[in-house]
C-alpha cells in the first residue's frame, strides 16, 4: 500500500501504471493539494482482483452527493496545481518567521511543517492560553516536536502574530 496523499508536492511520479498494480494499492486524497479536507473524500487504486478482496472484507463509507460532486470536479480540472504553489508560497512565508522567533522546521513535500526544534512540554499549555493549534509530536526519543498545518494566508499571518505574543518564547526551545 502507497500513499500518494501528497504526491502532487513533490517531482515525483506517481506509481499509477498497470504493472504495478497487481500487489498494490495506491491511495489518494482530495485533502491535500485539492484543499479539500472537510470533505473527507479520497480514493484507491488497485487491480481488480485486490478490489473485489478489498470490497469483501472491509467496510465501504459512503461519501456525501456534496462531496463525490466537488471531488469530480476537482479530478477533472488543473486547480491543484494552482494551490499546490500557493500552498508553497505560504509554506516558505511560515517556515521564514518561524525561524526568526528559533522555530526551525525540515523541508517539507506535503501541505505542513514539522518542527526540528525540540520544545519543553510546558509549550503546550503557553499555546493553549494563546488560543495557538498546533499537532504536538512526541518522538521515538521522547522529544516534543509540531506539525503545523499551512492555511490560507490571513490565518497563517494571524497565527505568526499569535506566536509572536507569546512572551520570551525561546525558553521553551530545548534545541
Amino acid at each position: 500500500m502507497i500513499d500518494e496523499s501528497n504526491i502532487e508536492f513533490s517531482n515525483r511520479e506517481s506509481l499509477l501504471r498497470k504493472e504495478l498494480l497487481q500487489n498494490l494499492i495506491i491511495l489518494k486524497s482530495f485533502s491535500k493539494a485539492y484543499g479539500l479536507s472537510n470533505l473527507r473524500i479520497g480514493y484507491l487504486v488497485c487491480s481488480k482482483v485486490l478490489s473485489e478482496k478489498y470490497k469483501r472484507l472491509v467496510t465501504i463509507n459512503e461519501f456525501s452527493g456534496i462531496s463525490v460532486y466537488y471531488a469530480n470536479k476537482a479530478i477533472c480540472s488543473d486547480y491543484y496545481k494552482i494551490n499546490v504553489v500557493k500552498i508553497h508560497k505560504e509554506l516558505r512565508y511560515l517556515a521564514y518567521y518561524l525561524n526568526s522567533i528559533g522555530i526551525e522546521t525540515f523541508n517539507t513535500l506535503s501541505n505542513t511543517l514539522f518542527t526540528k526544534t525540540i520544545f519543553d512540554f510546558n509549550f503546550i499549555k503557553e499555546l493553549e492560553t494563546h488560543n495557538i493549534s498546533m499537532v504536538p509530536i512526541i518522538d521515538q526519543n521522547k522529544d516534543l516536536h509540531f506539525r503545523i498545518a499551512c492555511q490560507t494566508h490571513k490565518t497563517n499571518k494571524l497565527f505568526i502574530k499569535e506566536l509572536y505574543k507569546i512572551d520570551n518564547i525561546r525558553k521553551y526551545i530545548l534545541s
